[in-house]
């Protein structure tokens, strides 16, 4: 079995059966020592390690230790002659950006000739470009990686959905570059902080939603009506007419999101 940790923090591992005083250090790739019943490993070398323990006074007695299960407790199942072998392994957590863009879409239309209504559902938007930045200055064991305000990637969502590559913990903000066709582009900064702690990839996720273009057409119809009679001369006003009828016309055939003819 092999104890995992995060690079550069610490566990401890419990000795139940009492023996673990009785060893001393021999290797190490990372900063261990014996408190007590405690092996208390600090993780300063990235990847696999070997911890080899030798006993201080050596009998023929087999000691018998065990693994506690849901546990960090290590205790000792056998030892074999002096020497005693822990396996550790640490590691440098990281995560994802996963994002979700949704936007008004036509599905389809209400209404006799003449008089339609559009109408609009939520959908996941494609081909809306973002760009991941770094926050802060982003290190990865003692190495700069990636330099505040610096564009880290770009991604483009597909039926909605995008995903970054893996990031290491820190600071990072989200920007939409270009929005979908149809759609106006939400200049909003989303702050992300990354911050995992598992060895397990974490997949953090930013909803957003995007405003459709919109048109409004106000007609203004004005027209000359009689106002009086000045020697022999008719005079008319300009004044705004009601009732008025407009027809408005496609200029083009219009489809819905999924392709077809409305």
């Amino acid at each position: 079995m092999s104890y995992e940790g995060i690079y550069q923090e610490s566990i401890v591992l419990t000795d139940s059966n009492n023996v673990l005083s009785e060893y001393e250090i021999v290797s190490s790739n990372n900063d261990v020592k014996i408190d007590g019943n405690k092996l208390i490993v600090k993780f300063t070398s990235l990847g696999s390690d070997e911890i080899v323990l030798r006993k201080k006074k050596y009998d023929d007695k087999v000691s018998v230790y065990y693994n506690a299960s849901n546990s960090q407790d290590f205790m000792f199942l056998r030892v074999d002659e002096v020497l005693s072998v822990v396996n550790v392994e640490s590691y440098l957590p990281s995560s994802v950006i996963e994002i979700s863009k949704t936007g008004e879409m036509l599905t389809d239309m209400d209404g006799l000739s003449g008089d339609y209504d559009f109408i609009y559902e939520e959908r996941g938007l494609s081909n809306v470009l973002f760009g991941i930045y770094a926050g802060e200055d982003i290190y990865e064991v003692d190495s700069l990686i990636y330099r505040k305000d610096e564009l880290i990637e770009s991604i483009s969502t597909v039926n909605g959905k995008a995903i970054s590559n893996k990031l290491p913990n820190g600071k990072y903000y989200v920007k939409e570059l270009k929005s979908a066709d149809g759609f106006i582009l939400d200049d909003n900064i989303i702050d992300v902080v990354l911050n995992n702690t598992s060895n397990d990839v974490y997949t953090y996720k930013v909803n957003l939603n995007n405003e459709r273009q919109k048109i409004f057409i106000n007609l203004h119809k004005q027209g000359e009506v009689f106002n009086s009679v000045v020697d022999n001369k008719v005079n008319y006003n300009n004044v705004d007419l009601a009732g008025i009828k407009f027809g408005l016309y496609t200029g083009h055939d219009i489809y819905d999101i999924d392709g077809n003819l409305l």
